[in-house]
């Protein structure tokens, strides 16, 4: 079983809002506390982001921006699954801690949000250890509200075993 969780995301200064509105005579706060805003309090500087670049945009939907944000999660499982994960292309930077006694690996894996997008989906194709890997990181980016922006996951019919494993995230 591996576990994770979501650690760290990116965040902006107390200076963001207000250089902005030096710069262009609006503050992305007051836009976006107008108009529309993401489901996740997590996506926020997206929404920001969007205000800063058109105040009349809709800053609600933010999903072409996620590369523009940066998670990271802390994960931890049996070390036989760890190694194909960590060996597994995935894209993202990572940080192993000490095996445990008890043979429990744990890392850090980071990335903006086009590389966990891009790794969430390339692991429903990837061994079980990997599938298990990226149901466990989705659903903490679930559990933040996060999950419309990176897609639906779906069961995947056509695996390789004949659909017992594997996934895809739906757009």
């Amino acid at each position: 079983m591996i576990h994770s969780e979501l650690i760290s995301t990116s965040t902006l200064t107390a200076t963001f809002h207000g250089f902005c509105e030096q710069l262009t005579g609006v503050n992305p706060a007051s836009v976006v506390q107008k108009g529309r805003r993401p489901n996740s309090k997590t996506a926020y500087p997206l929404s920001y982001f969007k205000a800063f670049n058109d105040p009349q945009s809709n800053t609600g939907e933010v999903k072409s921006l996620l590369g523009m944000m940066h998670f990271g999660l802390l994960c931890a499982g049996p070390d036989i699954d760890m190694v194909d994960i960590l060996g597994w292309p995935h894209g993202l930077r990572c940080l192993t801690g000490q095996a445990t006694q008890r043979g429990i690996i744990c890392a850090i894996f980071t990335g903006g949000g086009d590389q966990w997008r891009t790794a969430l989906r390339n692991a429903g194709e990837g061994p079980q250890a990997v599938n298990a890997w990226g149901v466990s990181c989705y659903q903490q980016f679930s559990r933040h509200n996060l999950d419309d922006l990176f897609g639906k996951l779906k069961p995947n019919k056509n695996a390789r075993d004949g659909g017992s494993t594997g996934y895809y995230l739906e757009n």
